[in-house]
């Protein structure tokens, strides 16, 4: 009786925590006309998957999808009320939770996107069914029109999402920045690249890999001490983990962690008791639901608790060729063994398929993790640098190290005619003489080259710096997005 009555207790709890949480999420798996891009498969059923958990948390839900003909069946109830994901839709949706914002100052928003991004010479945006959502909107409508709100969870699932809320190239000071993100300090960013590059779905999940990766962490596998809650260094840490075996660096997740820096850092509450995975199990596990799609994945250390807050309905644990049902108790109960139904479909369907989750998450790695990306966060930020040619310190690396490089290529052909000279036989004063010039030469001429070559090198990384690296200045600046390649 008073396992029940704390059970109730809890939820009851975790549920009034959640009020005043909102959600604007949004899957569209269609391109832009002209970007050359090919049609997603797993958009939608990103988006429906991230709507079904935080309505389970309690938000209220707005969801911007349109489920394909495989999908839509899977989700009757949450598909019949998606709206198309177009760019009046969104707009719409924000303007009604800016009115509640506006109403509630404690209330806590989540924005969702999963489709195409894309990255231009002038911006980034985003794909809507009908027109693109470009980083300007992005400020303007969430990070400034949210700004009322006590916090702000955003999570980008797309291509080049780096660029969605960070500039690319040069910066004025952040003092004069209108779109600097310290002027949104309620704001926490979950995006799934901290640099150029793209990302990928898989037939395995039959969602996006990083969409997958994040949901199992918000299920509970990611809540390592147990305390009810997904922190911001847990979620990282989490995504960390499931990728540092991924040796393909076309496979592998490098995310953009920023926690807010305020309020805390927790991401998720979860409500009510979830099920608990069977102690004696260790390793690559995951669980399906009653269609076989993978709700989950997740990596459990031998001795470390784990429990999984997921849907209702059905599910079936696997691990290795091992299986176990979800019971009327809740519990998991063994089944015949059965081999995974998934079949191999190239280099990168390998890598997800043998290289992720090959790392539990603990308390330990978590709190390492944490303490190296706050001691890294904390390092002098490096001030942002306007075009090369303004840069006084750019310039003299690179026209020292091409003086450098000249003189010593002047003085090479006199090193060799004296090196000749003092070769000559029988040895006479002339001969000494050009022996002595040859050295004094010599050291010249390698003097040259040698500082020569530093000083331009030095120049050519602050030009790298500059235009290929807006990841690591981020880094720099005290973002958190960690884009190490693992």
């Amino acid at each position: 009786m008073t396992r029940v009555f704390l059970g109730l207790l809890t939820l009851t709890l975790s549920t009034a925590a959640w009020a005043g949480r909102y959600a604007i999420v949004v899957g569209n798996n269609h391109a832009l006309a002209g970007s050359g891009y090919d049609r997603l498969e797993y958009a939608d059923d990103d988006a429906l998957r991230f709507a079904a958990l935080l309505g389970d948390l309690g938000a209220d839900v707005q969801l911007l999808t349109g489920p394909d003909a495989d999908t839509a069946p899977r989700w009757p109830g949450l598909a019949d009320r998606a709206k198309p994901p177009t760019r009046q839709h969104l707009l719409d949706a924000l303007a009604a939770v800016r009115a509640r914002v506006a109403a509630d100052p404690e209330a806590e928003v989540y924005v969702y996107f999963s489709g195409h991004g894309s990255l231009s010479a002038a911006s980034a945006h985003l794909h809507l069914l009908d027109g693109p959502f470009t980083r300007t909107d992005l400020h303007e409508h969430v990070l400034r029109g949210l700004q009322d709100a006590r916090r702000v969870h955003l999570i980008i699932d797309s291509c080049h999402a780096w660029f969605l809320v960070n500039a690319r190239g040069a910066r004025v000071a952040v003092a004069q920045d209108e779109e600097s993100l310290d002027r949104y300090p309620q704001v926490g960013f979950l995006l799934s690249t901290s640099r150029g590059k793209e990302v990928h779905e898989w037939s395995g999940y039959r969602a996006g890999v990083f969409s997958h990766q994040l949901l199992s962490a918000l299920r509970g596998a990611a809540d390592v001490d147990g305390d009810g809650r997904v922190s911001y260094a847990e979620a990282h840490a989490w995504l960390v983990a499931a990728n540092l075996g991924v040796t393909d660096a076309r496979a592998r997740i490098e995310p953009h962690v920023r926690r807010p820096a305020v309020r805390g850092d927790t991401l998720v509450t979860l409500v009510g008791e979830g099920v608990a995975v069977p102690d004696e199990l260790a390793g690559h596990l995951w669980v399906e639901g009653p269609d076989g799609q993978r709700l989950l994945d997740a990596n459990k250390a031998a001795g470390v608790p784990m429990s999984l807050h997921l849907p209702p309905g059905p599910a079936t644990l696997v691990l290795a060729d091992a299986r176990w049902s979800r019971g009327p108790d809740g519990r998991f109960a063994p089944l015949p063994p059965e081999a995974e139904p998934v079949a191999r479909r190239g280099t990168l369907a390998d890598q997800f398929r043998e290289r992720l989750f090959l790392r539990p998450l603990t308390r330990e790695f978590v709190a390492g993790f944490d303490a190296g990306t706050q001691a890294w966060t904390a390092a002098a930020p490096v001030p942002p640098r306007g075009p090369w040619y303004d840069d006084a310190l750019t310039l003299t690396l690179l026209g020292g190290g091409a003086a450098g490089l000249i003189a010593g290529a002047i003085t090479t052909p006199f090193y060799l005619s004296a090196a000749d000279d003092a070769d000559r036989r029988p040895v006479t004063s002339a001969t000494e003489d050009a022996a002595a010039r040859a050295t004094r030469l010599q050291v010249g001429m390698v003097v040259g080259y040698t500082a020569g070559a530093a000083l331009l090198a030095g120049g050519l990384l602050r030009l790298w710096l500059d235009d290929a690296a807006p990841g690591a200045q981020a880094q720099a600046s005290g973002l958190t997005s960690l884009g190490f390649s693992w």
